[in-house]
């Protein structure tokens, strides 16, 4: 099992990392799925995400949660706050169409995307 931050704006070697996991069938626990601490406010702010969100008729956060699952991610979302225990349990009662995932996906490349802080890593770099 190999811990990872998994949302939709990771850095190239996290997202290589990621599927290097997949194609490896070595499991991936997804942190900061909701965009982190300091960056969770800002996906509201994301017209894909709400867009969504109102498709589904479900929150930003259960859009993400439920696209990290759909891309193989087990996610551990924490909160002390019953109503958002609710919510993240009920990302299991929905699935995202294939493009919606795409849609999603193609987030990590546009231009609204430089407002969130991008953890950027050198492991590739000698």
């Amino acid at each position: 099992n190999n811990q990872i931050q998994f949302n939709p704006w990771l850095s190239d070697e996290w997202m290589e990392t990621a599927e290097y996991c997949r194609e490896s069938k070595i499991a991936i626990t997804g942190y900061n799925s909701l965009g982190g601490f300091l960056e969770h406010k800002k996906t509201h702010t994301i017209e894909v995400l709400t867009t969504l969100a109102e498709k589904y008729q479900k929150t930003v956060a259960q859009i993400m949660l439920r696209w990290a699952l759909q891309k193989g991610t087990t996610v551990i979302p924490g909160t002390g706050n019953p109503k958002y225990m609710r919510e993240n349990l009920s990302i299991y009662g929905f699935k995202l169409s294939k493009e919606d995932v795409q849609a999603i996906d193609e987030l990590r490349t546009a231009e609204e995307m430089k407002k969130f802080t991008i953890l950027e890593s050198k492991l590739w770099e000698k």
